[in-house]
């Protein structure tokens, strides 16, 4: 599960601190004009007149670091973590300071760092005031490849009763309001810090340890509550893996292709579909697939290979050359999808072949 904290921080109204690889910046500014100062010594004025497009960009570049006297506190000497995060007081509470040390590893990308100052603040906080710091040291578990560490944090996260986001949340991520993660291998979601995204991230790490059921059984509890598109896609794909054919098809019954996350979940229900025999309806569920352009590439060219595989095998063999020809056009090297192509359309030279001779004799 990849993920990553936004890198602009709203420091008071019309005031931004941002971080990138090449250093620290602050820009102010209202609608029509816009200053900002950067580490390097950059500055930029931006002028215009809203709604027009019209406008006038000014950069001055300061003097190179070896013609300048270095100054004490200058910007670019400083630490991000002085500018990036709020400080934890001299008497806040052992695992704060801990937690707000592995925010500022993580935002320099010291990963191993981070991770294990997330545990060291989740150990501290013995009494569970706080819920954020199991949360994000299960995060970083499974992100380096250690899914069965994350269970035991992913489950006091799940299990408590603070909601999310806790005090730790709304003081040092603020301006991060949650996570991007990948539901499957195609579909990437963004997930605020809520109890979803604590079920979503258990149920991964259940998933990859073999702990199928346990992962089933957090989402249904979870979706018995709420609906979302992420949590409904991950459900189906678990009940996909179990052979749950007839409850992957209830659970996406009623969705409707409006984005990646949906589009996926139909492909899950197309899938139950034909595996319960219903090829004709599943070809319906493919057609809505492929309704809308506007989806990630790599999802149409599956729906449309799914379709042409399924029309292929239900013996509507034009059709199905039509759609695995466009895919084989594609890629070449798709899955079996240039010898499906093959069949289908040597089918279809066959059928033409033998048409035009008895064409002729009936003239």
């Amino acid at each position: 599960m990849g993920f990553r904290f936004r890198r602009s921080i709203r420091l008071g109204p019309g005031v931004r601190l941002n971080l990138s690889k090449s250093g620290v910046g602050v820009s102010t500014g209202i609608r029509g004009l816009h200053y900002s100062v950067h580490s390097s010594g950059r500055r930029t004025l931006s002028t215009g007149i809203p709604g027009t497009g019209i406008g006038y960009v000014t950069t001055i570049r300061s003097p190179s670091k070896s013609k300048r006297a270095p100054r004490r506190g200058n910007a670019a000497q400083r630490p991000i973590t002085s500018l990036s995060r709020p400080k934890a007081g001299l008497f806040a509470p052992g695992y704060e300071k801990e937690f707000a040390r592995a925010v500022d590893f993580y935002l320099k990308g010291d990963l191993t760092k981070a991770r294990a100052s997330f545990k060291a603040a989740a150990t501290k906080d013995s009494s569970n005031r706080v819920i954020a710091d199991d949360l994000l040291s299960g995060l970083l578990e499974i992100q380096a490849g250690s899914p069965g560490d994350a269970i035991p944090y992913l489950e006091k996260a799940v299990a408590a009763r603070t909601p999310l986001p806790d005090e730790l949340l709304r003081k040092y991520l603020a301006d991060s309001p949650g996570i991007e993660i990948h539901v499957t291998e195609l579909v990437s979601v963004f997930v605020p810090w809520s109890s979803l995204l604590a079920a979503l991230a258990l149920a991964e790490a259940y998933q990859a340890v073999g702990r199928l059921d346990e992962a089933i059984g957090v989402l249904q509890q979870l979706s018995s509550l709420r609906t979302e598109p992420a949590l409904t896609l991950s459900l189906c794909e678990l009940l996909a893996e179990r052979g749950a054919w007839a409850e992957v098809n209830e659970l996406a019954a009623g969705i409707t292709n409006d984005d990646d996350a949906s589009l996926q979940t139909k492909l899950f229900q197309a899938q139950a579909l034909e595996k319960q025999g219903l090829g004709e309806a599943a070809i319906a569920v493919y057609n809505e697939c492929l309704r809308s352009k506007k989806r990630d590439a790599s999802l149409l060219k599956s729906a449309r290979y799914e379709r042409g595989r399924q029309l292929l095998s239900l013996g509507r063999r034009k059709a199905a050359a039509r759609d695995l020809g466009l895919v084989y056009a594609e890629d070449p090297a798709y899955g079996d999808v240039a010898s499906l192509a093959r069949t289908a359309g040597s089918t279809e030279t066959a059928l033409a072949t033998s048409d035009g001779p008895r064409a002729s004799a009936s003239r």
